[in-house]
């Protein structure tokens, strides 16, 4: 509750309106929304990981970059130990209100670890932007890569502007933006 209120504050505080240069098309979010790298590096969402993951993986990191979001560490197999993955997943807009988590499938020592992998980005998310999220394993691709669709209720996100969409989203380094748009 803290949190939309702070950011409903903000909004009202932001300017209303931008100078464009003359000719220029490009249309701008009405309101983006951050979600910086200092987040999943916080206490209860480290521990919701964890608990996601139930001991599988060691060492895990977890970073925002430019191509997606990163995530590597040791997958235990039993016997042998810790071995390492490194995967990038993508985060791309299909629509308003809509995006795909996307990611090539992932084996460690004939093991298929793409799931686990998407469970904790699932995790992440879920614990980042409380009830705004719905998860559906949408399958395997033409390129190879396992999707998962999710829905975003903004509603829930920005109940003071209800009509407001998700209307793209990308990474940064360090940073995942969400841009809303009004219809």
């Amino acid at each position: 509750m803290t949190r939309r209120l702070l950011l409903l504050a903000l909004l009202l505080l932001a300017p209303a309106g931008r100078a464009r240069a003359e000719g220029h098309t490009h249309q701008h979010p009405d309101v983006t929304f951050r979600i910086d790298q200092a987040l999943l590096e916080a206490p209860a969402m480290r521990e919701a990981v964890t608990k996601a993951v139930k001991g599988k993986i060691r060492g895990l990191h977890i970073g925002f970059k430019e191509d997606g979001l990163h995530i590597g560490g040791k997958y235990v197999v039993p016997i042998i130990g810790g071995l390492d993955f490194e995967a990038v997943v993508g985060f791309v807009w299909i629509g308003p209100d809509a995006f795909d988590l996307r990611v090539h499938k992932i084996t460690v020592f004939a093991i298929d670890i793409t799931s686990t992998v998407l469970e904790i980005v699932q995790t992440q998310l879920t614990q980042a932007l409380n009830g705004v999220c719905t998860f559906k394993l949408y399958g395997q691709l033409p390129d190879g890569t396992r999707a998962v669709r999710v829905t975003t209720d903004v509603k829930a996100l920005m109940p003071a502007l209800p009509a407001l969409q998700l209307s793209g989203i990308n990474t940064r380094d360090k940073t995942l933006i969400l841009k809303l748009k009004m219809p």
